[in-house]
């Protein structure tokens, strides 16, 4: 049982990759793709907020979600033990999780206040797992130093998206 929802997480993680990668080629997608993604997104907001305080991002849709409360437990330990054993994937999702929250959110380009803080909520998260994660995976020096340059320019897309606020 601990396996399921492990791989739940895993593929909600790459779930969220595929979408935002989609969109930053300039890939449009249809409106069945966008409330698929935003499915996904829901739950692992659902899931990162059994870890820290939890805040739902507002978007321009209905879309209420939450976790069988059944679940709840499961889905604790299946995030511990990724976080314990597979680190990548939690970070995966932490970054999955703040390039959608400005993807789903932005009109025109502009993202609101909300997904701004929460976006960067969740990159910061992500970069303070960079020294364990190093160690789980034995990354080499280059390695960490291109882990680094990838969030400067995770970063350097929320900061375009949220410093052309009105």
């Amino acid at each position: 049982m601990r396996l399921y929802f492990r791989n739940i997480i895993a593929f909600i993680s790459r779930y969220l990759e595929i979408y935002s990668q989609r969109t930053l080629t300039g890939a449009h997608l249809a409106d069945e793709e966008r409330v698929k993604w935003i499915e996904y997104y829901r739950q692992a907001e659902e899931i990162l907020a059994l870890r820290t305080v939890g805040a739902k991002l507002l978007l321009d849709v209905n879309d209420e979600y939450a976790l069988p409360e059944q679940d709840v437990p499961e889905f604790r330990r299946a995030f511990t033990d990724l976080q314990e054993g597979f680190p990548q994937v939690i970070f995966d999702l932490r970054i999955g999780m703040a390039l959608s929250t400005i993807m789903l959110a932005e009109k025109r380009h502009k993202a609101p206040t909300q997904a701004c803080a929460f976006s960067n909520f969740y990159l910061v998260s992500a970069r303070e797992m960079v020294p364990n994660l190093t160690k789980a995976i034995d990354l080499n020096s280059a390695e960490v130093s291109r882990l680094y340059g990838y969030l400067i320019q995770v970063q350097g897309w929320i900061n375009a998206a949220c410093e052309s606020r009105p």
